[in-house]
């Protein structure tokens, strides 16, 4: 623990004088954000002090310092979806206060260090070069964590029993898609082999913790790249001789689990319970949502309340959106999706041109839609994950506006009136280099 405490505080030391290697550092906890707690609670504030909250909250501070905060604040917020989610933000917060619970600090705590995030990330990340640093410091964290997941299955044998705990969440799958189309960015050939070991073994990381939803998200990934490939038979063909080879490499303990994922069964097994429980939280978060349809029932209300609606135990509902829509109502479902809508759009749009950065952006692309449709499964709105590849795609935004500001980026659509002051510009035309 003095060793942890002393790096801690070197790190946030050189975070004060240089904030974007605190930024690096955040993102690199992401995968061991709860690893270990320095203490239960701080003044009151916070459930759980833990690395990334100390880290990140100096970060945040040393980037007001260095960049300041009104102007910064309306730059890096001024694309639709960073409206939409300060409006969702703000929505939380009176949502929170006007029906508080034992959950409302928790959730204010998770939501204001995303904005933290956020606000860090769209501030620092200013330039292709350090949106590659990013990338790259987030799935080599990745990539430790896998190993371990990957290790404690070997080492488990016949007694193996599914990896928990926070070294590793199985369900954080979407950097398969960023770290696998991410090789055509770079011409380095050590680069290239580097991402492919880390698609494989973040791949088997996923079939390793016997995630269903991670194997559901990573199937999706698979029939995408294979409809934008330009050349869809040989994405064919790799495509096969790798589902071929997963398939026969994955243990019988998987094939096992997507068995029992059942609501009624003449016979008991953990996985069984597991699937009953869900679709009777699930269940339970409709009927909330059908009798409180505008507001919800207050963020974090859910926990508890569930078992007024169903004979279970107090629980998350394990369904992203229901869970929003329960404890928020149409309004905080509506601006949620409103984020991932407005993201989603950017993406494609400045997908189209042609840029040493396209592969990356149909990997986040690829990478929100594959954290998005499994999320039906999972209660996924409080990961980091999802947010940083939100603000990450506001960070590319900033830097294609910054790089036409300068000069070096001109509309080529036909018809287009060349507003060089109005903000439509950035999401109505298309790029590319003079």
């Amino acid at each position: 623990m003095a060793l942890l405490m002393f790096i801690l505080a070197l790190c946030a030391i050189i975070a004060l004088i240089n904030p974007f290697f605190g930024l690096l550092v955040v993102v690199a906890l992401i995968p061991q954000s709860l690893i270990p707690a320095l203490t239960g609670s701080l003044a009151g504030i916070f459930s759980m002090f833990t690395p990334i909250k100390l880290i990140g909250g100096i970060t945040f501070l040393s980037t007001l310092m260095h960049k300041g905060f009104g102007e910064n604040l309306k730059f890096c917020f001024s694309r639709p979806a960073a409206k939409a989610f300060l409006f969702f933000l703000i929505y939380l917060v009176i949502n929170g206060f006007a029906m508080p619970s034992f959950a409302t600090r928790e959730n204010f705590t998770v939501f204001i260090s995303i904005f933290f995030l956020g606000f860090a990330t769209c501030s620092l990340v200013d330039s292709e070069k350090r949106f590659r640093s990013v990338l790259m410091v987030v799935m080599l964290s990745y990539l430790v964590s896998a190993v371990h997941a990957i290790h404690f299955f070997l080492i488990s044998g016949d007694e193996f029993q599914r990896m928990s705990g926070n070294a590793f969440d199985p369900n954080y799958f979407a950097f398969v898609a960023i770290s696998f189309f991410a090789v055509k960015s770079y011409k380095n050939k050590i680069m290239r082999l580097l991402l492919i070991f880390l698609s494989a073994v973040l791949t088997g990381a996923l079939i390793t913790t016997l995630s269903r939803g991670g194997l559901i998200g990573m199937a999706f990934i698979f029939v995408v790249g294979v409809l934008r490939s330009k050349r869809k038979f040989l994405a064919i063909v790799i495509s096969s001789v790798l589902l071929v080879g997963i398939l026969n490499v994955m243990p019988d303990s998987v094939w096992q689990r997507f068995r029992d994922t059942k609501i009624e069964s003449d016979h008991y097994s953990s996985d069984i319970a597991s699937t009953q429980r869900r679709f009777l939280l699930a269940k339970a978060a409709w009927e909330i949502f059908l009798d409180h349809p505008v507001f919800g029932i207050g963020i974090g209300n859910y926990y508890y309340e569930c078992r007024k609606y169903q004979p279970i135990h107090a629980g998350r509902a394990h369904n992203m959106y229901l869970e929003i829509l329960a404890e928020m109502g149409i309004v905080g479902g509506f601006l949620f999706l409103l984020i991932f809508f407005r993201t989603l759009k950017s993406l494609k749009t400045m997908g189209t041109n042609e840029g040493s950065l396209q592969s990356y952006m149909l990997g986040i692309y690829i990478g929100l839609f594959a954290f998005l449709i499994p999320a039906i499964f999972l209660h996924a709105q409080h990961d980091k994950v999802l947010w940083l590849l939100v603000f990450l795609t506001l960070a590319l935004e900033n830097i294609y506006q910054k790089t036409r500001l300068d000069g070096t980026i001109q509309p080529v659509r036909e018809g287009e009136i060349d507003t060089r002051n109005s903000r439509k510009y950035l999401y109505s035309t298309d790029y590319t280099d003079r």
